[in-house]
């Protein structure tokens, strides 16, 4: 269809009187043997321009004449007398017999669109589809290009970058300043640095591993690292990286764990432990085996705490106690009771009123007279005879040097201090000694009592040689 063409008449003709547009068209000329056809009038708007259709855009369902004319062979349906369906927004002429004009069919044009729409659909759909190679994975992330990607990063010291290609335990606790700990220190790795230029070998390749054998001449010397890959998540990642699995320590109750600026599951932490039921045990899926910091928080104290964890090992880690009033409570308390219960030791007192008054409940029977009856016995009897001890007091307990006062479990402390032993023999020469201890004491009100005797020395050593502060 000529739409210019179209469009031109209509532009020329747009300002002619309505009857002579109707009696120049086309089929008009043809019929020279009829009277000329008068359009209707009456169903014109007045001074409005009437839009002629193409002629062959429209297939006639009836004829508009009886005169036989001859139809002109287009490739559109032949022209049927305007309606206003036609023009939009404009009136049109209403056909004299009724007829019915079908929609515009769609051009070629939106064809041409459904088409791209398909070619770009296939297109992503291909891609999704073909572009993954067999070994899984962005058809550019091959395990080659990976172990190729992860060298070049240490030989241009790019340890961070190589930190995101390592594989890793879903809760590893492992940083990425453990992994540059680790790679900046791996004497091979060092070795490499600057070197562009190397050999690379395949070993091993399967759909789930895969082995890379990178080739330096280092020090006029063939040196060869092993890259080894493994698919996770369908992704190859590098496995290295000298880290520990399962690392188990202990800690009290109630107490918050930070690694890395990471809060530590609850999941990780057993209800008690097996050794202490004021203590609970962690289990870290994965850590780094070089020196870590741990951060513990407890409403007694917090600290920062520099372990090294080691496989096989289960240390107990504990937050040291930051309210220095409550220390020097807990050493009064220490000096207050042993001088207190060497008095009643004097005195007979039985170790039944002894427990009650010095013990938490949850000491037995038979450690209570080991730290009192049997300790004291023995700190007597140790002097010789001819030079008869007498008359000890603990005349000094101050903070350890060596080693901080902890929380042991909630409402409980384990206080590391020194002590001073002062006592007396032949002649009342006086002797004393200055010796590191420690003990347990649970909060009790605005007091103490004993939880735990951690070292029975404090109750039946004596030497007047020590001197460990």
């Amino acid at each position: 269809m000529d739409n210019n063409l179209n469009n031109n008449e209509f532009n020329n003709d747009i300002n002619q009187p309505v009857m002579d547009q109707v009696n120049d068209t086309p089929i008009q000329n043809n019929i020279e043997s009829q009277p000329a056809y008068e359009a209707p009038v009456e169903s014109v708007q007045p001074e409005q321009p009437v839009y002629e259709a193409p002629v062959e855009s429209v297939q006639p369902e009836q004829p508009v004449y009886e005169a036989p004319v001859e139809p002109v062979q287009l490739e559109q349906p032949a022209y049927e007398a305007p309606v206003e369906s036609v023009q939009p927004e404009q009136p049109a002429y209403e056909a004299p017999q009724g007829g019915s004009v079908e929609p515009k069919k769609k051009g070629k044009t939106g064809l041409i669109v459904i088409i791209i729409a398909l070619v770009a659909a296939l297109a992503v759909g291909g891609y999704f589809l073909f572009g993954k190679n067999l070994f899984g994975g962005n058809s550019k992330e091959t395990p080659e290009s990976i172990s190729k990607k992860y060298i070049n990063n240490l030989i241009d010291k790019k340890y961070e970058d190589n930190f995101k290609l390592i594989k890793l335990e879903e809760d590893s606790y492992v940083s990425v300043d453990d992994y540059m700990k680790y790679a900046q220190t791996r004497e091979d790795y060092t070795k490499i640095v600057g070197n562009k230029e190397f050999e690379i070998k395949e070993s091993l390749l399967t759909t789930t591993e895969a082995t890379y054998e990178f080739k330096f001449k280092v020090d006029n010397r063939n040196r060869v690292i092993e890259i080894n890959l493994v698919k996770d998540n369908n992704k190859w990642k590098v496995k290295d990286g000298n880290f520990i699995k399962n690392w188990s320590f202990e800690l009290p109750v109630e107490t918050k764990i930070i690694i890395g600026g990471k809060e530590v599951k609850k999941d990780f932490i057993s209800t008690n432990s097996n050794i202490v039921k004021e203590h609970v045990i962690c289990t870290l899926p994965e850590i780094a085996s070089s020196e870590i910091e741990i951060t513990l928080e407890h409403k007694l104290g917090k600290s920062t705490i520099k372990v090294t964890p080691k496989d096989k090992e289960t240390p107990f880690l504990a937050p040291e106690i930051t309210d220095t009033e409550l220390l020097s409570k807990a050493y009064d308390y220490i000096k207050e009771t042993w001088n207190s219960m060497y008095k009643d030791y004097l005195n007979n007192v039985s170790a039944e009123e002894i427990a009650t008054k010095y013990f938490d409940s949850s000491v037995t029977d038979e450690d209570v007279k080991l730290a009192y009856t049997d300790s004291f016995d023995k700190l007597i009897q140790s002097s010789v005879a001819a030079y008869k001890y007498h008359d000890f007091s603990l005349t000094e307990v101050v903070p350890s040097k060596k080693q901080e006062s902890v929380i042991y479990g909630d409402d409980i402390i384990l206080v590391n201090f020194g002590y001073r032993l002062q006592w007396y023999y032949v002649m009342n020469f006086e002797n004393n000694m200055k010796r590191l201890s420690s003990i347990a004491l649970k909060k009790d009100g605005d007091s103490f009592k004993i939880y735990r005797v951690t070292d029975i020395g404090l109750f039946n050593f004596t030497n007047s040689f020590t001197r460990d502060y």
